[in-house]
């Protein structure tokens, strides 16, 4: 872990740009659990540095905001995000986010509810439904049911308003978390 043993010129960097060392992912970030499908980041081709310890190449070692138009990635984003396709977690809780999960790069695991957001976020392909509700009563997620409501086209549902396909979901497990 040459990145943390103390040289003048390293030391320098941090104190001078604490982006290198704060705002570096592969550098800094902790895995309590291990995401699918190596989701861990490291530097690859391994980095360089000057003889005092410092990075060569500064450009690489600081995460760069990522700007993504979601409906515009579609089909083409992760699907592995899911390793408990049968598994619903609903949550009244104002500060577990539906939303903020689905829009997270790195979030994992079953899908979700937000009761109190009113969205239910299908993890397997990252995207975040309207609870049902007497103002919303097709292109959403229907919490007694357990599905997403929507009009039958032949063999696909889809969203009315949208026209995107609706995905078919089945529940083994709902977890209710108060």
């Amino acid at each position: 872990m040459p990145d943390f043993v103390a040289m003048e010129e390293r030391t320098a960097q941090y104190a001078n740009n604490t982006d290198t060392l704060c705002k570096s992912t592969p550098r800094m970030k902790g895995w309590p659990v291990m995401p699918p499908n190596g989701g861990i980041k490291f530097f690859e081709p391994r980095l360089q540095y000057t003889p005092g310890g410092a990075d060569v190449d500064l450009n690489r070692v600081v995460d760069k905001p990522q700007r993504r138009n979601v409906a515009e990635q579609g089909p083409s984003r992760p699907q592995k995000r899911n390793p408990k396709p049968n598994v619903l977690n609903i949550s009244g809780d104002p500060n577990h986010s539906a939303k903020e999960l689905c829009g997270s790069e790195t979030s994992w695991g079953p899908d979700f509810v937000s009761v109190s957001e009113g969205i239910w976020c299908d993890m397997s392909a990252k995207e975040a439904w309207p609870l049902c509700s007497s103002t919303t009563e097709m292109g959403c997620f229907d919490t007694v049911a357990n599905k997403l409501r929507g009009s039958q086209h032949g063999l696909r549902v889809r969203d009315q308003r949208s026209g995107r396909d609706m995905p078919h979901k089945e529940f083994d497990t709902v977890n209710h978390w108060e």
